[in-house]
């Protein structure tokens, strides 16, 4: 890890730049489907939407951070299903946002492991996350991080 780069729990205070930086990638990912789409060009019910995340003692938000200021971002959280399941104890990576310049540089794959400890001092049994089928780089990152592709996710919009 970069010596200069700090991991860290999100704070409230954080919320405004961490909804800017999300918005960043949803702009970048319009395209792939209207999933992504955003209704306004602001964040600040992106900022509504991270701030029940940080409320919720089920999920927690790392940031990583160094003297230039944050330079992305991991949502994750874990869940308790039915035991009549063999694996019923699911952590989730629900988002992962590194600033475009920065990306590249393994502030992902340290911020997947800050999450991924978190979720194991959970005692999940698994870890689960999505990805767009159109975003080639993140498929290779999280296969490389040890995920499976396992099932599809199917959407159809109704107009």
């Amino acid at each position: 890890m970069n010596k200069e780069l700090i991991l860290r729990e999100a704070r409230e205070q954080d919320l405004d730049f961490l909804a800017k930086l999300w918005l960043e990638l949803m702009v970048h990912h319009e395209n792939d489907s209207t999933l992504f789409q955003v209704n306004h060009q602001e964040p600040s019910g992106i900022k509504e939407i991270l701030l029940k995340k940080l409320e919720n003692e089920n999920t927690q938000i790392f940031l990583a951070e160094n003297k230039i200021g944050i330079l992305g971002f991991i949502v994750c959280f874990y869940q308790i299903g039915s035991e009549i399941f063999k694996l019923y104890k699911k952590g989730y990576i629900a988002e992962t946002v590194i600033s475009k310049p920065f990306r590249g540089q393994g502030i992902g794959r340290e911020l997947y492991r800050k999450a991924e400890n978190w979720l194991l001092e959970k005692k999940v049994d698994h870890i689960q996350l999505q990805v767009s089928v159109k975003n080639q780089s993140g498929i290779q990152f999280w296969t490389q991080q040890g995920f499976d592709k396992v099932t599809f996710v199917m959407n159809k919009e109704i107009k």
